[in-house]
């Protein structure tokens, strides 16, 4: 089976279609556009009848998002270059100048997917752990927009912008302490979505992992989670949590 056939997309509810005009570039169509914020905007593309999504890191009229979109999309290229293969991840086709083109399938976002089938977190744990496996921690497991639903009830992760990739940056050593941190704080994510969404099938190890609790998340949640909302929300037009807010940032 082809990985496009694989992979679960991103949910096109809200999408916005584009004008003829704005239709064509670098050989694909624009069928919609997925996600536009301050950072540029998720578009699905039709190339020579194959879906794709791709991301465009174009950033917006404040000072400085063009560069940091730049540098969230080498990052995602750098985690879809480390995870190829791994079957529920999206695969990266193409890097057409800042441009990444990746994989789609149909399916539903987390949140917007209804009740996840009875092994759907525990097959999400397994696909998480194999991403660990491969030196990445995702960092931004808390935001459902980035846990896919697909239509035969198979996970995915998509959105690899804020990952944490071993033997990149500060993050020299997979099994450092702070990267076994990060790799925690994913699984401590994934269980409270498994308590909001299917809260009857947690483990003592779930329960574990939620009291748990690592300084850094608290302070987190004190401090800089308030503040990130306060410039991706109000500043920046984003949405941390899709359903919050009237944000312009309605999929991903």
């Amino acid at each position: 089976m082809a990985p496009s056939s694989r992979l679960v997309r991103e949910t096109m509810e809200h999408a916005e279609t584009e004008s003829p005009s704005e239709s064509r570039r670098s050989g694909s169509e624009v069928v919609s556009v997925l996600k536009r914020d301050a950072f540029g905007r998720i578009e699905l593309v039709r190339r020579d009848g194959v879906l794709l999504v791709r991301r465009v890191p174009c950033g917006g009229s404040i000072p400085g998002t063009a560069l940091l979109a730049r540098i969230l999309a080498r990052r995602e290229r750098r985690a879809l270059e480390r995870l190829a293969g791994i079957e529920g991840v999206p695969a990266l086709v193409a890097v057409e100048g800042r441009d990444l083109l990746r994989t789609y399938i149909p399916g539903r976002r987390l949140d917007r997917g209804g009740r996840p089938p009875d092994d759907y977190f525990e097959r999400l744990e397994a696909l998480v752990r194999r991403i660990h496996e491969r030196g990445v921690a995702h960092n931004d497991l808390a935001k459902e927009a980035n846990l896919l639903l697909g239509e035969d009830g198979a996970p995915a992760v998509v959105d690899f912008q804020v990952a944490a990739i071993a033997g990149e940056g500060g993050w020299r050593r997979a099994e450092g302490r702070f990267f076994r941190l990060l790799r925690r704080e994913d699984l401590r994510h994934l269980a409270k979505q498994k308590a909001l969404r299917r809260p009857e099938l947690l483990t003592e190890e779930d329960r574990h992992r939620l009291a748990r609790r690592s300084l850094a998340a608290r302070g987190w949640a004190a401090i800089g989670k308030p503040v990130y909302r306060f410039v991706t929300r109000r500043l920046l037009s984003t949405s941390d949590s899709e359903g919050e807010g009237s944000s312009r940032s309605r999929t991903a």
